[in-house]
This record gives C-alpha cells, structure tokens and sequence, in this order.
C-alpha cells in the first residue's frame, strides 16, 4: 500500500522538522499512541491502539528514524505486530521552506497482514489518509 501527501504549517521549517522528530510531540499526536519510548539514537519502541472498520487492537513496534538531512529531510521505518495482523513499512518526508509556512510532502509504502489486511483492505488506506490527517493538524497545535 502506498500512501503519500502533503500538508502546509504555518511555522518556520526549523520549528516543524524538529516538533516532528521530538518524541514527546510524536506521542501526543499520533492517534490512538499509548506508548513512544526511546530505546536508541533515533529509535522508539511503540504502542498504538488502532481500529479500522470493526478490528480493533493494541499493536507494539518499533519507530526508526534514518537518512537525517536537517531540516530537509529523513526517512522513517516501522513495524508492528499485534493479534489483528503486522504492519511493515518506510516513509520519506520532506520539509520545504516557504518563506512564513512549511510544506511537508511524505511519500512511503506499508505491507499489512493478516486478519486487518483480509477483511480491512479497502478500508485500510482511507483510514491511514484519516490517522495522518489528524497527525499533522495534531502537530501544528503543538506549534
């Protein structure tokens, strides 16, 4: 599954690139996080509680962060397991300077099994569409 967009902060570049590697901003702004915890340099252990149509679970994984071009650019991995299904996958994100507001353009690929990618799959990428939409309008309250 693909999943890629765009969204337009109204703060500086420096300011959105780093709200969006600070762990503490990441945990209260991703939906439905319980847990985001560092176990090393730019990597998280994490718990999510997500539902997609009628399944619903507790997924734990790990968050990591690579390819760091301050404040242009990284790359995010993750993978996660729960009862429902593991979800596996990595994203690029681009911070692009536009004067008094940023644009972050985010690219990436997932593979989903198990029962959520059986019976969710159509609805699996209008519900990450929905969980990145209020990830990026959660962040830019934090701002």
């Amino acid at each position: 599954m693909e999943l890629s967009g765009e969204h337009v902060f109204n703060l500086p570049r420096e300011q959105v690139y780093n709200m969006m590697l600070d762990p503490e901003v990441l945990k209260a702004s991703l939906p439905g996080c319980e847990k985001l915890e560092a176990i090393g340099e730019d990597e998280y252990a994490a718990t999510m509680k997500i539902g997609i149509a009628m399944i619903k679970g507790t997924f734990s994984g790990k968050v990591r962060i690579t390819d760091k071009v301050a404040p242009e650019r990284y790359t995010m991995h993750i993978e996660g397991s729960g009862p429902q299904g593991q979800v596996n996958g990595s994203g690029q994100l681009e911070f692009i300077d536009n004067g008094d507001t940023t644009t972050v353009k985010y690219n990436g690929e997932a593979n989903v099994t198990g029962t959520i990618a059986r019976v969710g799959a159509r609805m699996i990428q209008p519900a990450a569409r929905t969980i990145a939409g209020q990830f990026f309008k959660s962040i830019e309250t934090k701002g």
